[in-house]
């Protein structure tokens, strides 16, 4: 899961995050988050990667915000953050 994702979900990590390390904490964190809620996804109501989106998205708003990384705008992925 992490080799066919990550590529995908760094992208967007880098997006709100530019700082290359810091992204890939926050991926660190997102597969962590992905690993401990894996129980909670349903797959008659999200598709993987757009449930795994939406995890990783808060977790890169969190440290966004954190860090007060306000040199780009937060994409409008048009997906709530749960």
């Amino acid at each position: 899961m992490y080799r066919k994702y990550s590529p995908l979900l760094m992208g967007f990590i880098l997006e709100i995050i530019p700082d290359k390390k810091v992204a890939e904490e926050v991926l660190q964190k997102a597969f962590i988050e992905i690993w401990k809620r894996k129980k909670e996804y349903q797959p008659d109501i999200d598709r993987l990667f757009i449930w795994m989106l939406r995890i990783t998205r808060k977790q890169a708003v969190l440290k966004a915000g954190a860090q007060n990384i306000t040199n780009k705008e937060i994409p409008n992925s048009n997906i709530s953050v749960n």
